[in-house]
């Protein structure tokens, strides 16, 4: 039946709005193709609903679908992931609409518009993207409703009122639903990777590297603290330890140690093998250097995917989660690649003496890894680091020399350095003098190689925006950092940031403040920096980033501990039985009650004024003793009046004729029924 039922126009324009309402919130995980692929589709619809154009044939369909397999596979390199799987679906549901033939058609659209947002919200659970959603899924009903219309055409406003209804109903339900139903752990996980690039931190660092990375202003994670905010000083987000040094790259020397991103190494990023990472601590399989004392989470961030295993934490973090481990550098790192925005809580340790033995005790296994660079490159600053070291043979000194020059010489911070040749550290230091933390970073721990002392680079983010509202710190890309750490046998790993001596409001105010206050180079790719200047775009900015941190952390990662802390507050200690039984009990009754509004059992059933004025006669002529049946037809009650006298007789019958008359006409009128009340008034 539904293969011989035909579409109505209406309902056509309805689906044509569904195509455009399901592929906004899909636009952002659609290639550019595709993208323009479904515009010249949907084109192609109205041309045919308008007359111009015909449905496209089988050959052409079947080419159609070869074509887009083979850009998939061409393009995104695979088809049998959530990603390929996604542009598939989204071509199928783009060209049905264009073959759409009859109901069947119809409903087959509707459910591809149903797969095709759920796998959407795999890819992507922003606030922009869930409201999009919702209003996807509203049109959809609204789509459901018209097509099940019994009517011969389906009407505009029937269908919004219907599904409006349903929302306001089934909202209450959902809220319900999402509070109490406990939260259990997913039985199985897949890695969802939308495919897109992302921009952040990676496990090796160049100077232009960095600066490609302090251009930009994309949010790399937000931070809100349990207790006091550390200063902004105190805001050295670790993120990444690089010990080799070709003499001008730096980066991680040991996969297994570090656990390198394998996301460029196959389909499926795999996640890191405990045993084969003998050098991360997992809360399953504590290593020694884990702290045996750890306090209570001081706070919690938020990460934007980064498709890396690190995670940004403060000096000697610490978290209880599963998926994330302590490498022996004392940093985090997440089991799998980040790609998909997670929240982690990060304790920090109280580290003494055993614990510095242990570092120690990791340092002599890996020194060379801390002194080795190599010796044909940058000869010009290995001779200044000897010479140095000859004049001042004491670490702290040589340091603090090293301070006090990048202070009182013509060293500058800018965010356009020039670019470097072979010898990069050479032509920085004695050349042009130029540059941002990489280059500062890089230069101070070759030369602290140099002379014998085992030093690194971490590269991670420095400070952050304070939002005095919501309480939590945004830091963005801009924000990335790097510098020094080196070591002293009484300090164990001592940081060393030549930043802080060359440009030090770099690292007490937050750099889109410096920024704004024009203390460094104007750089016209810092997008927020541009909007800085306009108050009304800057405010708008930060009401919708406050937003999308409370819809974080309030609704994504709605987990069950948060759900216990929530309903421990709500009603104290609980069963969970008792809880499962009062939520049925509850949505039972709410039902129950929908029904009965619904129902409404009360009302008295509603009937036609003429008819109740018939009814009415009837009474009167049984009061006049004539039995009547009201089963009988008004010709029936007719043939039983002659008992009554003959003026009564008279005014009945006409009255009857003239409700008869009224019952059978086209339309009813409100002078005649005037008449019909009136004529029976005088009976």
């Amino acid at each position: 039946m539904l293969q011989q039922r035909p579409v109505s126009r209406t309902a056509l324009i309805w689906l044509m709005v569904l195509q455009l309402a399901v592929l906004i919130p899909l636009a952002i995980n659609l290639p550019l193709w595709l993208i323009i692929m479904s515009l010249a589709c949907w084109s192609w619809r109205l041309a045919i609903l308008n007359g111009r154009v015909s449905p496209p044939g089988v050959w052409f369909s079947g080419l159609a679908v070869v074509i887009c397999v083979a850009l998939v596979l061409l393009l995104e390199g695979r088809v049998v992931h959530l990603k390929g799987f996604a542009l598939l679906l989204a071509f199928g549901f783009i060209f049905k609409l264009i073959e759409l033939k009859n109901l069947r058609d119809a409903f087959l659209v509707l459910v591809l518009a149903v797969l095709l947002l759920a796998v959407n919200l795999l890819l992507s659970q922003t606030l922009v993207v869930s409201i999009a959603t919702g209003i996807s899924f509203f049109v959809l009903l609204c789509c459901w409703v018209g097509l099940n219309h019994i009517g011969p055409k389906v009407q505009w406003r029937q269908p919004l009122k219907i599904a409006a209804l349903l929302y306001l109903l089934a909202a209450p339900i959902a809220i319900a639903l999402f509070i109490l139903v406990p939260r259990i752990p997913p039985i199985w996980q897949i890695s969802v990777n939308s495919g897109q690039g992302q921009t952040g931190l990676s496990d090796s660092m160049s100077p232009g590297d960095m600066a490609q990375l302090i251009r930009s202003d994309a949010l790399a994670f937000r931070v809100s603290f349990d207790g006091q905010r550390p200063n902004q000083s105190e805001l050295y987000w670790r993120a990444v330890v690089m010990t080799k040094f070709d003499g001008r790259r730096w980066q991680q020397a040991n996969s297994l140690w570090f656990g390198r991103n394998p996301v460029a190494h196959g389909p499926w990023p795999k996640p890191l093998d405990s045993k084969a990472t003998p050098w991360i601590s997992w809360p399953e399989q504590p290593q020694p250097w884990l702290a045996s004392a750890v306090a209570e989470p001081q706070y919690r961030v938020i990460l934007e995917p980064s498709q890396q295993h690190w995670l940004p934490a403060l000096n000697n973090p610490y978290s209880a989660d599963g998926n994330i481990g302590l490498v022996a550098d004392q940093r985090l790192i997440h089991r799998r690649p980040v790609l998909q925005r997670i929240q982690y809580s990060v304790a920090t340790q109280q580290r003494g003496s055993a614990d510095s033995a242990i570092e120690h005790q990791l340092l002599e296994q890996h020194q060379a890894e801390y002194l080795t660079y190599p010796d044909e490159l940058n000869p010009q600053i290995q001779q200044y680091a000897n010479e140095l070291w000859l004049r001042q043979p004491s670490v702290e000194r040589f340091v603090e020399t090293l301070l006090q020059t990048v202070r009182q010489q013509d060293y500058a911070y800018t965010l356009s350095p020039p670019l470097a040749g072979l010898h990069a550290v050479d032509e920085f230091w004695f050349n042009h003098q130029r540059g941002f933390c990489a280059h500062y970073a890089s230069a101070f721990a070759l030369m602290l190689r140099v002379i014998g002392v085992p030093s690194r680079v971490v590269g991670g983010y420095q400070g952050g925006e304070w939002d005095e509202q919501a309480n939590y710190l945004q830091v963005r890309q801009y924000d990335a950092h790097a510098w020094v750490e080196y070591w002293q046998d009484h300090s164990g790993w001592v940081r060393l940031d030549p930043t802080a001596a060359i440009a030090p409001e770099r690292i007490e105010i937050p750099f889109a403040q410096s920024l704004r206050e024009q203390q460094f180079e104007q750089s016209e790719a810092l997008t927020s920096w541009r909007f800085s200047r306009s108050e009304w775009l800057t405010s708008w900015r930060q009401q919708w980033d406050r937003l999308e941190y409370l819809w974080h952390r309030n609704v994504l990662n709605y987990k069950q501990q948060q759900q216990l802390e929530l309903l421990k507050k709500w009603f104290g200690e609980f069963d969970w039985r008792q809880l499962l039984m009062s939520l049925v009990l509850a949505i039972a009754g709410f039902i129950a009650v929908i029904a009965l509004l619904q129902a409404k059992p009360w009302r008295q059933p509603q009937t036609d004024e003429a008819v109740r004025l018939y009814q009415t006669l009837l009474v009167k002529l049984s009061r006049m003793g004539l039995t009547v049946d009201t089963a009988h037809s008004p010709n029936a009650i007719l043939l039983q009046l002659s008992s009554l006298p003959e003026h009564k007789r008279a005014a009945v019958k006409q009255w009857i004729e003239q409700f008869m008359a009224l019952q059978y006409s086209s339309q009813a009128l409100d002078d005649q029924l005037q008449q019909l009340k009136r004529a029976l008034k005088n009976i």
